[in-house]
């Protein structure tokens, strides 16, 4: 196994060592430490994988949260940070049960985009009418991580969620369309990685 060449390695580096006369010690000693680094490596247990939970308060006093879940997430984080009010967007994942979630590793939970806004500047009512813009809700995702849904944060995001999604409904049954837009609780929220926080941005070189 590599882990048996890796102990074989160091044996034989160990035995040099200590027939090596001193000129030739330094130049014996890199291959005898990295020998003893690939060792230990290999034989320490492996970490938990981390969960990057966010707590649901905003960076700035006065600031609200906002969070939605449409499709891919790449798109809204750059129309939203283009928002004027929007202080914060980050993209991750929510809406399911189960914890740490990865891109690769989604279990239960959407794409989605957690929004710290400042409500002086733009109300909540205004930025769920953004997100019903760059929605598409008259298609059934094909995958659980693409539905569309709005998170609530607040008794007061509630009822206005709750009313312009009901009005939106109605309008679209009044044209024989059926939207697929999910209204509910936000409870947990998880940073997704790096290099998702604003694709499309340094996919662009800007």
């Amino acid at each position: 196994s590599e882990l048996h060449k890796d102990e074989t390695s160091l044996v034989d580096a160990i035995s040099c060592v200590q027939h090596a006369t001193d000129d030739a010690y330094l130049q014996l000693m890199m291959p005898l430490v990295n020998a003893i680094r690939r060792v230990r490596r290999r034989r320490e247990p492996k970490s938990a994988p981390q969960c990057p939970l966010i707590t649901l308060r905003p960076l700035k006093e006065g600031n609200k949260l906002a969070a939605f879940a449409q499709g891919c997430f790449w798109g809204p984080q750059v129309e939203f940070k283009e928002t004027k009010g929007v202080s914060r967007c980050v993209v991750g994942y929510m809406g399911g049960k189960l914890p740490c979630p990865t891109y690769q590793n989604m279990k239960d939970h959407f794409e989605s985009i957690l929004i710290e806004y400042d409500p002086s500047v733009i109300g909540y009512a205004e930025l769920l009418m953004i997100w019903l813009e760059m929605a598409y809700p008259y298609r059934k995702a094909k995958k659980k991580q693409y539905r569309n849904a709005v998170y609530y944060i607040s008794e007061d995001q509630r009822a206005i969620a709750e009313d312009i999604v009901s009005t939106v409904r109605q309008q679209s049954q009044d044209r024989g369309q059926v939207i697929q837009i999910e209204v509910d609780q936000l409870n947990d929220f998880f940073r997704a990685e790096d290099h998702h926080q604003c694709y499309l941005v340094s996919e662009r070189g800007t």
